[in-house]
């Protein structure tokens, strides 16, 4: 079966061994009458260069709208119409990349639950109305994480980050305590994280960290006792953008020390369009890399020809 959260449990289960991470702000101002005649339609573009202040004074030279840096990537989110783009990818040592979309969601998987809704009439089972205590969640099982937490691997001491929609947590949710930051970068916010309207990052850090035990004192999660750093970069419909997506990863990295993140969770995708060190998203997944940090990613729902594994997937 195809896996429409777009999770790896084998991936999630690696994460428990180890424990033995919109489009630019919108912007109404208009581009500097210097550089273009009449009004002109903008949008983000990512910018890099040689480090993040010559891709900064590149987008400025050109009269484009910086909205964030992104020094992960050495490059910066800016507001740009069609002659700027043209401009600055004349320049030597600059790149420019569209803002491209990405998404929790799987494609293929929602089309075949449209169609079996369209066709099958659902019913509610009785799981709901069972006391969770008596509940057994089968992934910790299926990928040996059950035998990791028999051995006294939980987590414990390990921060795992993860960049998704959100977080909501109830008062009784045991993972709350343990949750160390949070952050939410959408459309270049830089508040903290209040919810999870979608709910793909709460069932996800669920998955991942949830420290609920049924009467025989099994988990549900995968990393019971791991602490959580939780980044927003999606929308409440699974939506987001690379530019939101790599100011969480920068945000992440810049902070790695800090809250000791040393598992990265990124559960969405987006088509590869390009070789795989092309494409921006997958460089800032390169540098957490680099800086020590183990990063589990999708793979997608599609496949299994080449250029079907999802951006950062395809890494």
């Amino acid at each position: 079966m195809k896996n429409c959260c777009k999770k790896s449990l084998n991936a999630l289960a690696l994460a428990a061994t180890i424990a033995a991470a919109g489009a630019c702000g919108a912007s109404t101002q208009a581009p500097d009458a210097s550089s273009h005649t009449g009004a002109a339609h903008t949008t983000c573009f990512i910018v890099e260069a040689s480090s993040t202040a010559a891709a900064h004074a590149s987008v400025e030279r050109v009269h484009g709208l910086v909205e964030r840096d992104l020094e992960i990537i050495h490059g910066v989110a800016a507001e740009l119409h069609a002659a700027q783009v043209a401009a600055l990818r004349g320049l030597s040592g600059v790149r420019v990349y569209e803002d491209r979309a990405l998404t929790t969601r799987g494609a293929l998987a929602n089309a075949l639950v449209a169609k079996a809704s369209s066709n099958t009439t659902l019913t509610d089972g009785t799981a709901a109305e069972t006391p969770a205590i008596l509940l057994q969640t089968d992934y910790t099982v299926e990928t040996g994480a059950s035998t990791l937490q028999a051995a006294g691997i939980t987590g414990q001491g390990v921060t795992i980050a993860v960049l998704d929609t959100g977080l909501w947590m109830p008062l009784g949710q045991t993972f709350r305590t343990r949750v160390l930051a949070t952050r939410n970068v959408v459309n270049g916010a830089t508040g903290a994280v209040t919810s999870d309207a979608y709910g793909h990052g709460t069932h996800i850090t669920s998955i991942a960290a949830g420290g609920a035990r049924n009467i025989a004192g099994g988990y549900f999660g995968i990393a019971p006792m791991a602490s959580l750093v939780i980044v927003q970069a999606f929308d409440g419909t699974g939506a987001g953008r690379y530019a939101d997506v790599i100011g969480g990863l920068n945000w992440i990295v810049a902070n790695k020390a800090k809250y000791n993140i040393r598992v990265l969770n990124l559960s969405f995708g987006a088509p590869p369009q390009s070789d795989y060190w092309d494409d921006p998203v997958n460089q800032a997944v390169m540098a957490a890399w680099k800086a020590g940090i183990v990063v589990i990613t999708a793979a997608g729902n599609e496949g299994p020809t080449p250029m079907t594994i999802d951006v950062p997937g395809n890494v």
